[in-house]
């Protein structure tokens, strides 16, 4: 299973065979390969949402 998490949020003792360190483009990127390859992943993300540098950056855009 692959999920997103905060640092903040994260449980002691949890095993995955794969961890993403952010959720922006090429953090997602790999998470959705790995998911394809059926490889059990976190994806960890310092910020409250997933591509949280592209906000700012770009008024329009909604993930």
């Amino acid at each position: 299973m692959t999920s997103v998490m905060s640092l903040r949020n994260t449980a002691a003792g949890e095993f995955h065979e794969a961890v993403v360190i952010g959720a922006g483009h090429a953090g997602l990127g790999a998470a959705a390969m790995l998911l394809q390859e059926k490889v059990d992943t976190i994806v960890l993300e310092r910020s409250d949402c997933v591509g949280s540098s592209w906000r700012s950056r770009y008024h329009g855009l909604h993930l």
